[in-house]
């Protein structure tokens, strides 16, 4: 039988040189409760968390990897 899910975790890599993790948070948190219509609509039958790391590049091919 199909279950609805109870919770979701969203991980976010960002990666970029130089980034400023508060406002990486804060893009983050402006996405989620703002501008996604899934989150507000999953966000009615599940619990839903996230987090985020940051990543630097390396080289270019690093950048590319994650896009």
């Amino acid at each position: 039988l199909p279950r609805p899910w109870e919770t979701i975790h969203m991980h976010y890599i960002v990666t970029g040189e130089g980034l400023d993790p508060h406002k990486v948070e804060r893009a983050i948190n402006l996405s989620v409760e703002k501008y996604c219509g899934a989150h507000a609509t999953l966000a009615g039958v599940a619990k839903i968390t996230h987090d985020f790391e940051i990543r630097t590049p390396t080289t270019a091919a690093d950048v590319d990897e994650h896009e």
